[in-house]
């Protein structure tokens, strides 16, 4: 019964595709959180933020999805790895810093869980593929579909470094690969590249909340974009209300229980960002919210 009035809407406005039943009407959409982040590397023996990841989870997906990357600037500013952390240690080979590293240094390196040592040396297993460069990723995923869509990509725009002539840089690299559209959606926790990239014409642009708050007015997301990105922990009914009744498209991150899964559905997010893209689809399914 907790979840009766969903699936009878979910009924109502569900769309049909030519490959069956796609996402219902809350929410409409998941996020491959790094292709698949947190223990879902281990589980699938991808590393995040690797092409590997971005595969899997497009073949996994059941509907269209987007992919998450990170776009961080490499030292003296000449290409973008994609890299959640500012330092390459975590999830490398390798040390140091992104800003402070070159982009062959790092394209040389290879990919690591943290996690898994097969080999039992003690230290975690070198993937057969490194970490790739933001041009990489998006050359990857421009010509992927899921039945017959464009595969939506979302890049959060990390780091210090993000000028205005930063940002155009970035449209540059996205228009040389027919990817400036509404198909690909930029974030980031500051507001700064924000303002940029809408003065340069970015369409589809998110606010990404603190992770501790406090949650941005509506106003002040309106003034930048049209997304707001909110950590789970922070969603309420009167958070969702504000940002709904203005139009404005809720991304819950980074959704990994079922509790999470349920604020969700409960609030009427557009977007859910989940490590484990398998996971959160088979509980949606469950729920029969898809």
């Amino acid at each position: 019964m907790k979840k009766l009035l969903y699936v009878i809407a979910s009924a109502l406005v569900a769309v049909l595709t030519t490959s069956g039943m796609a996402y219902a009407a809350s929410p409409e959409i998941f996020v491959a959180h790094r292709g698949f982040g947190g223990d879902a590397q281990i589980k699938y023996r991808v590393a995040e933020h690797s092409l590997a990841a971005y595969d899997l989870a497009i073949q996994k997906a059941d509907a269209n999805i987007y992919v998450d990357l990170d776009a961080q600037w490499s030292a003296g500013s000449d290409d973008m790895m994609d890299m959640h952390d500012r330092s390459i240690s975590r999830t490398t080979n390798g040390s140091g810093n992104v800003d402070q590293l070159s982009m062959s240094y790092m394209l040389g390196r290879s990919m690591e869980i943290v996690g898994i040592d097969d080999n039992n040396n003690g230290d975690p297993d070198n993937l057969p593929y490194g970490p790739p460069s933001i041009k990489q990723s998006l050359d990857f995923l421009k010509n992927k579909t899921i039945n017959g869509e464009p595969v939506k990509i979302d890049i959060e725009m990390k780091g210090d470094l993000w000028t205005k002539t930063n940002v155009s840089r970035l449209k540059t690299v996205l228009v040389n690969r027919g990817l400036f559209s509404d198909r690909v959606m930029v974030h980031s926790f500051s507001l700064t590249p924000l303002r940029y990239a809408k003065e340069l014409g970015f369409t589809n642009i998110g606010y990404v909340a603190p992770s501790d708050g406090p949650v941005p007015s509506v106003d002040t997301v309106k003034a930048v974009g049209n997304n707001v990105l909110i950590k789970h922990t922070l969603m309420t009914q009167a958070v969702a209300d504000q940002f709904n009744n203005a139009g404005i498209k809720i991304w819950i991150w980074t959704a990994d229980e079922p509790s999470e899964y349920d604020k969700a559905i409960d609030y009427q997010v557009y977007a859910l960002i989940t490590d484990d893209l398998v996971e959160a689809q088979d509980y949606l399914a469950q729920e029969g919210v898809l």
